[in-house]
């Protein structure tokens, strides 16, 4: 099987990353790094590769699309609940004397585990500034299955650019 694996890094300005959330189109320019494997063999050292983003906020889970000049992506929307633990056993309820209910469930660690567009958002605005997240597609291309994995991150451009100003 041929497996394609691209990593793809995109920072943007804090109004792009609104203006994302609020459903509009970004049209930007980021970095892939794409590696081919078959079998053992892979086709290191990767080459990264400046093309255009064209990211939507459709509130679709949309796969990433290859497209001439780069990549369509549609932000998901993926909603993650943690089954609640059980009861705090008696003996370690002075550990956790504010616990609603006495069940350990962890509020901020839950909403953390969304993947959408509201992780992009300030962090006083209930976001990270970013939003990192894995997608898996198989295509049939000549004959040949061949298995795709996206590795998306995107962040605030200020982690760019304080690499680049950093003394």
């Amino acid at each position: 099987m041929i497996n394609l694996t691209i990593y793809h890094k995109i920072n943007l300005t804090r109004q792009e990353r609104y203006d994302l959330h609020d459903g509009k189109k970004i049209i930007t320019t980021g970095v892939s790094v794409p590696v081919w494997h078959i079998k053992k063999a892979s086709s290191e050292p990767a080459k990264e590769i400046f093309c255009k983003y064209y990211i939507f906020n459709n509130k679709k889970n949309i796969p990433v699309k290859i497209v001439e000049d780069g990549y369509e992506i549609e932000i998901p929307h993926q909603s993650f609940t943690k089954k609640p633990l059980k009861k705090i056993p008696n003996f370690l309820k002075k550990f956790f004397p504010e616990t609603e209910k006495n069940l350990i469930i962890d509020e901020k660690e839950k909403k953390m585990n969304d993947i959408c567009s509201k992780s992009l958002l300030d962090i006083k605005d209930g976001g990270s500034k970013s939003l990192n997240y894995r997608e898996f597609n198989k295509v049939k291309s000549e004959g040949s299955m061949i298995t795709i994995a996206h590795y998306l991150n995107i962040e605030d451009i200020s982690h760019l650019e304080n690499s680049l100003y950093n003394e």
